[in-house]
């Protein structure tokens, strides 16, 4: 639909992933939690996340701003497991998801952050904003795209993606796409590419080149929010040769 033109020139970008309760719970209960295991939240799970962003805004990101912590998976509200009622299965909350390790998400030992908001500015003057949240009632992975002639809202859960040109006569126009969920259908498109990229020599569609500028993005995120500060990519890209 970006390739079409439908909404003009890119302008702005929203994008979020926010998690069902249960799922942030596993999460601070599993290997995750730590960042010498897999890095920070931002990076082990919402990388995905802005190299979609990446892809669709067709830039780099220049500037990138941060805010996050550790504020609800903390000692003093485990209290929630047990004032939330059981699931129909007789489970407690914050725990029906299962890892390699089971421990208790509020005081478990861990040093990755439960919520985070990201400004980002792209070397192409597009700008967005992400917002990440691991106890979420309305979990969401939602898009908002604004441009020069039209807008899309695109709802990664339910499938639903919404789309209206700029006019007074203009038509909002929905679409359900056959696949929804977590992760929208991809994973069948992952395996397969990774399979013929084996077995024919087929080359994937993304590369260790989009993997990398997620990362380097997502590295330079939670640098300015440690950090206080807005990050420049710059040094970042000249670095890793991009």
């Amino acid at each position: 639909m970006l390739e079409e033109g439908l909404v003009g020139d890119l302008i702005s970008f929203e994008f979020n992933e926010t998690l069902d309760f249960n799922h942030g719970g596993y999460i601070m209960g599993d290997w995750r939690r730590l960042q010498r295991n897999a890095g920070t939240h931002l990076l082990e799970k919402c990388c995905h996340d802005i190299d979609l962003a990446n892809w669709m805004v067709g830039s780099r990101a220049r500037r990138v701003a941060s805010f996050g912590g550790l504020n609800f998976f903390t000692t003093k509200n485990q209290h929630r497991i047990w004032e939330i009622e059981e699931s129909s299965e007789g489970e407690k909350a914050y725990s029906t998801w299962k890892g390699l390790e089971k421990h208790n998400p509020f005081t478990s030992t861990k040093d990755i952050n439960d919520n985070q908001v990201v400004i980002l500015e792209y070397e192409n003057g597009v700008r967005a904003t992400f917002h990440t949240n691991c106890n979420s009632a309305l979990p969401e992975r939602r898009m908002y795209i604004l441009g020069t002639e039209g807008a899309i809202r695109a709802d990664l859960l339910s499938g639903l993606i919404e789309s209206k040109r700029i006019g007074f006569e203009t038509e909002k126009v929905e679409e359900s796409s056959s696949v929804s969920g977590g992760h929208g259908g991809g994973d069948e498109i992952l395996v397969k590419e990774l399979a013929d990229s084996m077995l024919d020599g087929f080359t994937p569609t993304v590369g260790m080149e989009e993997g990398l500028q997620a990362a380097v993005t997502c590295f330079a995120i939670d640098q300015a929010s440690d950090q206080g500060s807005v990050v420049d990519l710059g040094p970042s890209w000249k670095f890793v040769g991009l």
